[in-house]
């Protein structure tokens, strides 16, 4: 693990396990959704979502990306952010 990963990987946070919210089209220049289908272990196919919003903290000056599992919260991190996934091989990037 490259010391750049390492650092970002001590930034992750467990999540609340709130749901996601609907994507509204007024909201593409506060906040940007990702979403990527993979496999688990099991071969069955999980649904990641990434959300970021870019105006959210500016009190703090640290925007947070979180993490959704199936539509529910399991992770957050400030930028630049690493998340775990299962199922995914190391090489695939």
């Amino acid at each position: 693990m490259a010391w750049k990963q390492w650092a970002a990987s001590k930034r992750l946070k467990p999540g609340d396990g709130r749901e996601l919210q609907r994507f509204r089209r007024r909201q593409l220049p506060l906040r940007s959704p990702f979403w990527l289908r993979l496999p688990d272990a099991y071969g069955r196919a999980r649904r990641y979502a990434v959300d970021v919003r870019h105006w959210a903290r500016l009190d703090t000056s640290r925007i947070r990306a979180h993490l959704l599992l199936d539509a529910r919260h399991t992770a957050e991190s400030s930028l630049p952010a690493v998340f775990p996934s299962t199922g995914v091989s190391s090489r695939w990037r």
